[in-house]
């Protein structure tokens, strides 16, 4: 199952995930610059290889960009929290919406999708394990700590953005609930301001993409189980071979379906080889059960949890 993942990554997942990222970013961009649609699709592509021409450089340069874009993103959200926490003057958590549009057939599959969209930095981090020092030890951290990081900034900005404005407001408003509330604490500025750090953001998560996802597609090729160019790598040691297949691929699916679509049936794809790996890690370590062992993060929640227990009995 594991071998059938890496292709559905390699030829699905990867080039329909980045070509809808580099898509949004060209649709954000295009409207922040005052730009014709015509423009979409070369902004889309000149994204990618701007990304890619990053990713082919020493690995320190990508994982700095990652750094700064990353630090850069969560100013907004901080902001956000900060603005609602001590200047809002709605009550957040007595609220009710009296009148919410209905969603046509199929609306809750597709905010599904987008909420694991949002979550799904977590099973690209594993790509990298093989670069990081004492990976059974820190991975596992990693993944936990990042996790938790994203559910109390999303948590966060959830109830900074109700405490500076009414849920109904928030329901009307839709897609520009955000920009609403960013506008109404600091200004138009504010909400200019906001759509740059957005475009930042983009570029950022599509550098976490592409310094993730070709790993995958190099540790394959390296296997035998995909071409053997798709190990090639640079004077730097970077994958040269997977990142510009992947650059190609996801600049050719910028000219066949919109961002949206891109992103759903990727997400949808990968989640279902997804499920099926995870089901089937747990009939293997059932089966055998001297294979070696994972670590486990809950492990030392339960030994702190243990060394607390002992220590009050005593």
């Amino acid at each position: 199952m594991g071998i059938l993942t890496g292709w559905a990554q390699t030829v699905l997942y990867a080039p329909a995930i980045v070509a809808s990222l580099s898509a949004y970013f060209a649709i954000l961009f295009n409207n922040f610059f005052g730009l014709s649609q015509q423009w979409q699709l070369l902004v889309a592509i000149l994204t990618i290889l701007f990304i890619t021409g990053i990713n082919l450089l020493d690995n320190r340069v990508p994982a700095a960009f990652a750094v700064i874009t990353t630090s850069i993103k969560l100013l907004p959200i901080i902001a956000v929290i900060a603005y609602g926490l001590f200047f809002g003057k709605v009550d957040a958590l007595n609220q009710s919406v009296a009148t919410v549009t209905a969603t046509p057939s199929g609306g809750f599959g597709m905010a599904v999708l987008a909420t694991l969209f949002a979550y799904d930095g977590w099973a690209t981090l594993t790509n990298m394990g093989g670069e990081l020092k004492n990976p059974q030890k820190n991975l596992p951290r990693a993944i936990v700590i990042g996790i938790l990081i994203v559910v109390v900034a999303y948590a966060g900005i959830s109830y900074g953005m109700m405490r500076a404005m009414p849920a109904n407001e928030i329901v009307r408003l839709g897609d520009n609930a955000t920009f609403g509330v960013v506008t109404q604490a600091f200004g138009k500025l504010g909400g200019r301001l906001l759509t740059i750090i957005i475009l930042i953001s983009i570029l950022g998560t599509i550098n976490g993409k592409l310094m993730a996802l070709p790993r995958m597609t190099f540790a394959m090729a390296e296997d035998g189980v995909l071409p053997k160019w798709l190990a090639k790598v640079n004077r730097f040691n970077e994958p040269i071979g997977s990142i510009l297949f992947l650059t190609v691929t996801a600049s050719l699916l910028q000219f066949t379906a919109s961002a949206d679509w891109l992103s759903n049936i990727a997400v949808f794809i990968i989640w279902i080889f997804y499920t099926a790996t995870f089901v089937g890690l747990f009939i293997l370590r059932h089966r055998d059960k001297q294979a070696a062992q994972v670590a486990e993060p809950l492990q030392e929640l339960e030994s702190i949890f243990q060394c607390q227990v002992i220590r009050g009995c005593h």
